[in-house]
């Protein structure tokens, strides 16, 4: 019978232990971070949506506003809204960015279907296609909607 000294063999244990320990540590380090991405996504978009519908009834009532009739006034139309909000949303890939601005401005009368006024809602959907970097999940649609009413 051999005698090894105490503690032989046991450097190489230690590193296998450390490299299975590290992997699964850094493996939960990294989907935490993802997982703030995507949550700091869903709140961006949110909040898009939110500030893109403030600024559509905004400046839907400083001029007669018609989309369809060039002679009536175009401020602001689909285009203007989708670049307003692609400006405020930082930290995300604008070309991931899709803004719907459904400019049916819904009311009570029917002057609300071709120019906005006082009584009529707009309302806007953000879409955002969210991709995690560390985690091998699919991408995802993240989405978000706001609706307000013009008050003046």
């Amino acid at each position: 019978m051999i005698l090894r000294p105490h503690g032989a063999g046991q450097r190489g244990q230690a590193l296998v232990e450390f490299a299975l320990a590290a992997s699964i540590a850094l493996t939960l380090i990294f989907g935490i971070i993802d997982f703030g991405r995507a949550l700091y996504a869903y709140d961006l978009v949110a909040q898009a949506a939110r500030v893109g519908t403030r600024y559509a009834i905004v400046h839907a009532t400083i001029s007669p506003h018609n989309c369809s009739d060039t002679t009536v006034g175009t401020t602001p139309c689909e285009t203007d809204v989708a670049a307003f909000i692609k400006s405020k949303m930082t930290g995300v890939d604008p070309s991931q960015i899709s803004v719907k601005v459904p400019f049916t401005w819904e009311g009570a009368d029917t002057t609300c279907t071709a120019t906005a006024s006082p009584g009529c809602t707009v309302g806007i959907e953000v879409d955002y296609n969210f991709t995690f970097v560390a985690l091998p999940l699919p991408a995802q649609t993240i989405k978000s909607y706001s609706q307000m009413l013009i008050s003046q």
